[in-house]
């Protein structure tokens, strides 16, 4: 039997009764790290424990850290484990923990606690119904923050890594945005909320293992995102929307698709990177203007098209997501035009000229 439990944001008072008697009570009671405000009060209470501080030391990932206290916390028989915070937030070794549980057999129970996420949401008064992401700062190439919404940034323990985060961030939100730095949230005597400019991020002193960052969302109307073009060419198309876009096909766009990929190569010719951009959004508008009216027949939608070419491009790249070894751009051509053949299913030179569109130039 595996029991675990959270020790709250960090305050003695949001410690629940259940996890205190839990804690007084178990035979083998670990702590995932002692560096926890609670950790002195709950010695306090006369209660023996152990922690895995020592894994935080030897190894070299934090990957290899959750794996190997998971592993431990499974081997080792009637087990009380304990995490900063909430159990089920932002915490990976749990997610180990229940992942091989149910691999083996054995029984988990998870106490309830509450989370650094409640804790600063009550610091900020911010209602999560109106919209909250949490994302793992250590994540930032697979996890995107959405601009529509507040993002708490985790992991956000040291200048360096607040360093490479604001790097990330500024790819989504100006240098300039005003953002919220939280320490220790809800603790009394230890909290501290600063407002800062996104660029300063890293210049705080303060910043430890009780830091997250808050992002408030973008209400500035010059900033959009790809939701927002979207957005706009379903109104366009909308009952109250421009009667010109409404009366668009398939066939009546061809001309402006044609139009718009030239002026792509024209931009490109003249080396004009401004126009590059602005002429890659009229081709990208195109791509979304058909996508609407296939959505409106039933037939795809963006997100369609968004899946087949993600499909594609992983599976015509087998040497980078898979198996396969090119060395070579030629070696890459061959295999591209393998995997085309296959998927196509052109067995021979005359199903390949077939093949080629009869409007091409």
């Amino acid at each position: 039997m595996i029991k675990i439990v959270g020790l709250g944001p960090g305050s003695k008072e949001d410690l629940t009764m259940r996890s205190i008697n839990i804690m007084k009570n178990a035979h083998n009671l670990y702590l995932r790290t002692e560096i926890h405000p609670n950790v002195e009060y709950i010695r306090s209470l006369g209660v023996k424990f152990k922690t895995f501080d020592h894994y935080y030391e030897n190894c070299e990932t934090f990957d290899e850290v959750y794996e190997s206290i998971a592993r431990d916390v499974i081997n080792t028989e009637d087990v009380v484990y304990a995490v900063p915070g909430h159990p089920i937030v932002a915490e990976k070794s749990v997610r180990l923990i229940t992942k091989y549980a149910k691999e083996k057999g054995i029984e988990v129970e998870i106490i309830p606690a509450l989370s650094f996420i409640d804790a600063i949401t009550v610091a900020l008064k911010i209602d999560p119904i109106l919209g909250l992401k949490i994302i793992d700062g250590l994540q930032l190439d697979k996890q995107k923050p959405d601009i529509e919404v507040g993002n708490i940034i985790t992991q956000f323990y040291s200048r360096l890594v607040a360093s490479d985060i604001k790097l990330k961030l500024m790819k989504t939100y100006r240098d300039e945005d005003y953002v919220y730095v939280i320490r220790a949230a809800g603790v009394e005597g230890l909290e501290k909320i600063e407002k800062v400019h996104l660029y300063e991020i890293d210049r705080i002193s303060w910043i430890d293992h009780l830091t997250s960052l808050y992002i408030p969302p973008v209400k500035d109307e010059g900033r959009y995102d790809f939701n927002e073009l979207i957005n706009v060419m379903d109104t366009l198309r909308g009952e109250d929307g421009c009667p010109w876009d409404k009366e668009q096909t398939h066939e009546s766009l061809k001309r402006y698709l044609i139009e718009e990929s030239y002026e792509v190569i024209d931009a490109i010719d003249k080396k004009d990177s401004d126009l590059l951009c602005e002429e890659l959004g009229d081709v990208l508008f195109q791509i979304i203007f058909h996508s609407k009216i296939a959505s409106e027949e039933g037939s795809f939608d963006i997100r369609d098209v968004i899946q087949n070419i993600t499909f594609k491009m992983i599976d015509r790249h087998p040497h980078v997501f898979g198996g396969a070894k090119c060395e070579t751009s030629d070696e890459v051509l061959v295999n591209w035009e393998k995997n085309k053949a296959k998927e196509k299913d052109i067995k021979s030179h005359t199903e390949r000229l077939k093949s080629v569109p009869k409007c091409l130039p």
